[in-house]
């Protein structure tokens, strides 16, 4: 679905219900392994990022998202950290159990 014509199509309908659409993000690449751990993937996934990015602009969207964790990443909580801002935690007690 990350084609040009969606993502218009897609920021024209929420528009009309009074929500603008920021940030646009693909998980499988924004949270590949492949590029995260080098694999042999890595430079099929970054074209793919690239050719994503490159859509984004031509619908007007110019924000996205790229994470330094793989996908399947847990959270025990939440804690306030640089800013004021809300993120994400870990306590691996909670996981064991």
């Amino acid at each position: 679905m990350a084609t040009v014509r969606y993502l218009k199509a897609l920021r024209k309908k929420l528009n009309k219900a009074g929500i603008t659409l920021w940030s646009v993000g693909m998980l499988h690449v924004g949270k590949s392994k492949d590029i995260i751990l080098a694999t042999d993937k890595r430079d099929e996934r970054i074209a793919e990022f690239k050719k994503f990015l490159r859509t984004l602009k031509k619908a007007g969207i110019d924000i996205t998202i790229f994470t330094w964790e793989p996908s399947g990443v847990s959270s025990s909580h939440h804690n306030i950290v640089r800013g004021g801002s809300k993120g994400r935690a870990c306590d691996t007690s909670v996981l064991k159990k």
